[in-house]
């Protein structure tokens, strides 16, 4: 059927930030723009895809895989945020990408495994909890079992498109705690998923590359050991 472009962008929505910080009387940042890849339409949508993606400063879409990938599978990458409620995500695909279905990817269905589902379910919302805390410099009880914790989470809901994001945040916090070979191992993982994710010249690729040249003279170390005294 005849889709309207309204209906195509909804189904394909890439986001980006044209720089020109220009604001509306209501406030409204108007820099940021969603545009259409005709030829990348045909990538279909997973909720743990194996691709990550972004769009270069030339407006050119980059895709790289992200994990290892079996002869023949097909390449998939998410159209919508990979932390979002596993009901949530569902509804989305519904209504923009499958023909009035829920998503049918295998985070979302688990082979109709109930039970899968509702572990997976629990590990987001322990995700989530733990990156609040980890994310928060003014948190005092931060362990190395707790950055152990949350990278294992990760992985076991094969987020693999978003590592980058999560060795960022557990090279700060072990570095927080004065554990600097830990925090060089994950910020050297940091710039090698973050050039996957967000490119080479990306900011947070830099901030990685800075923070692994010299743990020990970065900001963060012992950070949380200094203002506990």
């Amino acid at each position: 059927n005849p889709k309207s472009i309204e209906q195509i962008l909804l189904a394909h929505p890439f986001e980006i930030d044209l720089g020109y910080p220009q604001t509306s009387q209501q406030g409204e940042d108007h820099a940021k723009h969603i545009v259409n890849y005709p030829e990348v339409a045909v990538v279909q949508h997973d909720c743990r895809p194996n691709a990550a993606f972004y769009i270069d400063n030339n407006l050119s879409f980059r895709a790289t895989v992200a994990r290892r990938i079996a002869a023949g599978e097909e390449l998939t990458i998410s159209y919508l945020d990979p932390f979002l409620p596993r009901a949530k995500r569902r509804e989305w695909v519904k209504k923009h990408r499958g023909l009035g279905k829920p998503c049918p990817c295998e985070a979302c269905v688990q082979k109709n495994s109930f039970e899968q589902l509702k572990k997976s379910d629990a590990r987001m919302k322990e995700l989530l909890k733990l990156q609040a805390k980890l994310k928060d410099h003014d948190s005092r009880d931060i362990t190395v079992e707790m950055i152990d914790r949350y990278i294992k989470l990760f992985e076991e809901e094969k987020l693999h498109i978003r590592l980058g994001e999560a060795y960022e945040t557990a090279a700060h916090n072990y570095n927080y705690l004065g554990e600097d070979k830990l925090a060089k191992k994950y910020a050297d993982m940091a710039v090698q998923a973050g050039m996957i994710e967000g490119g080479s010249e990306s900011n947070d690729v830099i901030a990685m590359k800075i923070m692994a040249s010299d743990v020990k003279g970065h900001y963060s170390y012992q950070y949380t050991l200094k203002r506990l005294g």
